[in-house]
């Protein structure tokens, strides 16, 4: 009495542990899983984006020199805010990072059955330890030419605007860096 779709019932197979799979191999529960990890993503980054118009944040930026420095943490801060993304942000600071790591976590054991543990390492590493080695000895060094010449600005005496606050360094070291306040 029922009628198949003879199109569907040939996209579809079980895989050795039993879950039904499409003809690429991905089961429906995979891809539920990886859906949720890229919905995941999407909130980090919103997170992350939202944090500079929470109400929760200090009026006017915190002084640049005196610890612990908390400028570091809220490096942007704007003078337009809104509660909502105060709402958002503590709603997500509650489960986001356990989230992501509850399913990284899923994802590596079939990852070491299917390509076993030699392949996994160099797999991680070329995918993780590359782009970390690029980052902290190509990029980072970028980062810091404009701090180097903020603080030869200052030791000039340009002082002006939130370069004003700069000023306190006491003894700037050879490469313009403060070494103590």
């Amino acid at each position: 009495m029922e009628k198949v779709n003879s199109a569907s019932a040939k996209s579809k197979h079980l895989t050795s542990q039993g879950v039904l799979a499409d003809s690429q191999g991905v089961s429906e529960t995979s891809l539920a899983l990886r859906n949720l990890r890229g919905v995941v993503i999407i909130l980090i980054v919103a997170f992350h984006s939202f944090s500079a118009y929470i109400v929760s944040q200090p009026t006017g930026p915190p002084p640049f020199d005196n610890p612990p420095y908390a400028w570091r943490a809220f490096p942007i801060i704007d003078s337009e805010r809104w509660i909502g993304f105060d709402l958002l942000c503590a709603f997500l600071f509650l489960f986001l990072m356990q989230l992501m790591f509850f399913l990284s976590g899923l994802f590596v054991w079939p990852s070491l059955l299917h390509r076993g543990w030699g392949t996994f390492l160099v797999r991680r590493v070329l995918r993780l330890g590359v782009p970390f080695v690029v980052g902290t000895y190509l990029l980072m060094p970028l980062h810091f030419i404009p701090c180097i010449f903020v603080q030869r600005l200052i030791r000039r005496g340009l002082r002006s605007g939130h370069i004003g606050q700069l000023s306190q360094c006491r003894r700037p070291d050879r490469y313009g860096f403060c070494g103590s306040y």
